[in-house]
């Protein structure tokens, strides 16, 4: 069999619904482009194994997964990128639906930057099926889930922008330089921390605003929660993993965040609701910063 051009990756952990939907999108697009898939369940409790099954035995050629416990999507990355034969590897997500030519995009921009050392990061939006509630046009736009409209240089990001709902890179270049840190258990800051490893070998990130993923992931601001809980805990990690000094968080002022953040989310303007939404989530990250000292140092 012919190498494939490019191999996608996602991992999944009990979405098996949205998950069957994007991995036909991808399957779809195998007649124009020399693919294959490649799933790891990071030990789901649903169907997932059941409905993978079923996709390997209607596509040997192209379509393959993996089982591990559940260990985290670094760790399941991993095991993908070892496993995988593409010349291009493109990390993706269980619920980041392909556009049209977002493959293409991305070959595209491999051909235009041959390097080794080049990363293609393609664009993350809402899928255009969901109804966007005024937190979800929030957080599309604020820098915490993702912040592609900041006016950065488009042919040399920084690496806090590799975002692993849509990048792309050799798979060469990977194994020969770093992999994602299993200690990383969650889908928080493991990206952020590859990339900046990665910028130390000399990685380069280009932005392809024309590949483009959709997002159909429907949120609110009280399931958010949790993971901004995470997400602090985590941020944390990254920070002592890269000797990074975060900003001293004092108890009394995140409590008058919260209290004050709680009013402004009810007032019915985004401008107000915005800083509603990030003071309250301010209180939940520290949350999570004091758990991982308490954890770590005592």
């Amino acid at each position: 069999m012919k190498q494939p051009e490019i191999s996608i990756i996602i991992p999944t952990y009990n979405r098996c619904d949205i998950l069957q939907r994007t991995i036909q999108n991808y399957l779809d697009k195998a007649d124009s482009i020399n693919l294959e898939v490649l799933v790891v369940d990071d030990g789901s409790t649903d169907k997932t194994q059941l409905i993978l099954e079923d996709i390997k035995q209607k596509h040997p050629e192209i379509f393959n997964y993996l089982h591990q416990d559940n260990k985290g999507p670094a760790a399941a990355r991993n095991l993908a990128i070892k496993n995988a034969s593409g010349k291009v590897i493109l990390i993706t997500g269980d619920d980041i639906i392909p556009s049209e030519t977002m493959l293409l995009e991305h070959l595209k921009f491999h051909t235009k930057y041959n390097s080794n050392e080049v990363a293609v990061l393609g664009k993350v939006t809402w899928s255009r099926e969901l109804e966007i509630n005024s937190f979800m046009r929030w957080l599309e736009s604020c820098g915490m889930q993702f912040h592609f409209d900041k006016n950065y240089d488009p042919e040399n990001l920084p690496p806090q922008l590799f975002y692993t709902s849509n990048i792309s890179l050799k798979r060469e270049y990977l194994l020969a330089n770093e992999l994602f840190d299993e200690k990383f258990k969650k889908a928080c800051w493991e990206d952020i921390d590859l990339g900046m490893r990665l910028a130390k070998n000399r990685l380069r990130i280009v932005y392809n605003p024309d590949a483009i993923g959709y997002h159909y992931h429907p949120i609110n601001f009280a399931n958010y929660i949790n993971r901004t809980e995470t997400a602090g805990y985590y941020h944390a990690y990254l920070s002592q993993k890269h000797n990074i000094k975060m900003r001293k968080r004092i108890f009394i002022l995140e409590l008058g965040k919260l209290i004050i953040g709680t009013l402004l989310r009810n007032i019915p303007l985004l401008n107000y609701r915005g800083y509603g939404f990030r003071w309250t989530l301010s209180w939940y990250e520290y949350k999570g910063i004091k758990k991982f000292k308490k954890e770590f140092h005592g």
